[in-house]
Formats: C-alpha cells, sequence, structure tokens
C-alpha cells in the first residue's frame, strides 16, 4: 500500500513539472534582472513575488491574478512606509496588518489580495531590520520585476498537449476497443464468462478515465492565464467537459453487460448486439475526437444510432439507452 501511494505522489509530481518549472524559471529570471542586469544590492523581493505570483495564479483567472499582483504591491508599499513612519514591534506589525488588510478589502473585497497584502506587509515588517533605513524603493521595483517576469513566464513556459495526455487517450481507447470486442463476442456466442469479463474489463478502463481526467484537469490550471496556449485551453476545457459524460456512459455500459451476463439467454437479441457495437464505435470516435482542437473539420463524432431494443430485458435496456444518451451529450458541441 505505501509503494501505491509513492507510486501516485510521483505520478503527481510528474503531471505537475510544468507548475515545478514555471516557478524555477521565474525565480531564476526574476532575481537575474533585479540582481544582475539593474544591479540591486539585494533582490530577495524579486524571486519572491515571482514566485507568489506564479505559486498563487495556478488554477486562476486573469483578473484573479492581477488581483494578486495588487495584493503583494499593496503589502509591500504600504508597510514600507509605516515601517519608515511608526517603527517596527508587536504593535506596529498588528497595525500595518490591520491597515494592508483594510486596504485591501476597500479596493477589491477579494480574498485573494486580502491574503497577499497582509502576507507581504508581514514580510516586510519583520525581515526588514530598522525603521532609520527609510523606505526601500528598490523592493518596489523588486517587485514590479517579479510580477512581470511571471506574468510572462505563466504566459508562455507552459505545455502544449504532451506527449503523455495523447499516450493517455491511447490507452483508453485501446482498453475500451478490448473491453467492447470482448463484450461482441461474448454477446453473440450467448458466453457467460466471456460477456462477465469483458464487462469487468469497462469497469477497469475507468481507471485509465480518470487517470486522463486527472493529468487534464491540472493541466488545465498550468494554462489558467497563458495567453498564448488559447487553443491548448479549448482542448483541456473540452476534454473536462466530455470525460465525465464518457465516464457515465461507460459506467452504463458495464452495468448493462453484467446484467446481461448474469441472465443470459441462449440467443442474445440482435439489437442488443447492435446497440453494443454502436456504443463502441462511439465511445472510440469520442476518445479519438478529445485532442482536436475547436472548430477543426472533424471535431466531434456524432452521437450513437438509437436502437429498439426489442426482446431486451428493461434493467439492460436502460443502461444501454442511458450510456447512448451519455455519450450523444458528450458529443454536443458544447461537450453538455
Amino acid at each position: 500500500m505505501a509503494d501505491g501511494r509513492l507510486r501516485a505522489r510521483l505520478r503527481a509530481t510528474w503531471i505537475d513539472r510544468w507548475v515545478v518549472l514555471e516557478l524555477g524559471v521565474a525565480a531564476g529570471l526574476a532575481w537575474f534582472i533585479a540582481g544582475m542586469v539593474l544591479g540591486q544590492t539585494n533582490a530577495f523581493f524579486a524571486p519572491a513575488a515571482a514566485v507568489l505570483v506564479v505559486g498563487g495564479s495556478i488554477g486562476r483567472q486573469l483578473r484573479q491574478t492581477v488581483e494578486l499582483i495588487a495584493g503583494v504591491t499593496v503589502g509591500l508599499i504600504l508597510a514600507d512606509g509605516l515601517v519608515h513612519l511608526i517603527g517596527r514591534g508587536p504593535i506596529q506589525l498588528a497595525v500595518v496588518v490591520v491597515l494592508a488588510a483594510g486596504l485591501a478589502l476597500l479596493v477589491s473585497g477579494g480574498k485573494m489580495l486580502l491574503n497577499q497584502a497582509t502576507t507581504t506587509a508581514v514580510l516586510i515588517v519583520a525581515l526588514y531590520p530598522s525603521a532609520n533605513a527609510g523606505i526601500f524603493y528598490e523592493r518596489w521595483l523588486d517587485a514590479l520585476i517579479g510580477a512581470g517576469v511571471a506574468l510572462g513566464v505563466r504566459a508562455v513556459v507552459v505545455p502544449f498537449l504532451p506527449l503523455a495526455l495523447r499516450r493517455a487517450t491511447g490507452v483508453l481507447r485501446a482498453s475500451l476497443a478490448d473491453a467492447f470486442d470482448g463484450a461482441n463476442a461474448g454477446l453473440r456466442a450467448a458466453d457467460q464468462p466471456v460477456t462477465r469479463d469483458a464487462a469487468a474489463r469497462l469497469e477497469s478502463a475507468q481507471t485509465v478515465l480518470r487517470d486522463l481526467a486527472e493529468e487534464t484537469g491540472r493541466l488545465a490550471k498550468v494554462v489558467s492565464i497563458a495567453v498564448a496556449r488559447h487553443r491548448t485551453r479549448q482542448i483541456l476545457a473540452g476534454v473536462e467537459a466530455k470525460l465525465p459524460h464518457l465516464g457515465s456512459a461507460l459506467t452504463h455500459a458495464h452495468l448493462a453487460l453484467r446484467a446481461e451476463a448474469d441472465e443470459l439467454p441462449a440467443k442474445v437479441p440482435d439489437d442488443l448486439v447492435d446497440a453494443v457495437s454502436a456504443l463502441a464505435h462511439a465511445s472510440d470516435e469520442l476518445v479519438e475526437s478529445l485532442l482536436r482542437p475547436a472548430g477543426s473539420a472533424k471535431e466531434s463524432p456524432g452521437p450513437p444510432p438509437e436502437h429498439r431494443l426489442a426482446g431486451v430485458s428493461p434493467p439492460v435496456a436502460e443502461h444501454v439507452r442511458s450510456a447512448a444518451g451519455e455519450l450523444a451529450r458528450a458529443a454536443a458541441p458544447s461537450g453538455v
């Protein structure tokens, strides 16, 4: 079990590798610009602001990211000015935090700005040793450099559609093909063990689907404000919208096969065999279409055809119709 958790954490870390890369690039570049290009004597706040903005903007929209930057700026300037006027100490720190929080709420009312303004104010009051040293205008410049670098990195240093995502869709297609092929073989031969095994494989394929959904969600957070990756954001949004419907369709298909296997007649109705074949084809087309950009010539598959399901037991027929309905919703242009 411990090995399983370790593998899961390693996999999650690998999926988040773009976040790690963005943090490192932003911190190093901000330090280089502030410390080496501009010759700042203490360029601490440039990489600190860059890391704050990159880490805080993951999964957030541009407006929230701007709010984050505003919070850093408000806390920095307010704390610098007040430390210069009233000095340092527990009471002064409390006053600075109260004023930073009040100003943040007055300007925006958002928790993002509130948290960053107060955190930055605490850093300034606690880290800088003396009110006699004056207002550190360099820190203001450092904060602007760090925020600008972070925005640039978040806009550019992001993945296209990585090979791992394409491989995941390929694995899902192979898993579904294997399960549905077994289902067709079991139904045509009225073979209970083969049909039951196909139902189990169809259930197992949902683990692959969940892995695909997890990677898609993490990538969508990374590219949330990446202006240079508008198409990637569109594709990932489409995948996130379609996968829940595909998951529901697979659940219903699995339940239909399991119910049919439990009471398998000597001759399975042709309508059921045809319906399962249609579900297999529609599912494969849907997965194959996931990584196509919106507006492409072959963007989404059509819904599976309807079948009368004559002679099929009501529970099985209901699950088959529900699976077809979920695939039809996933195939819709909006993904709903």
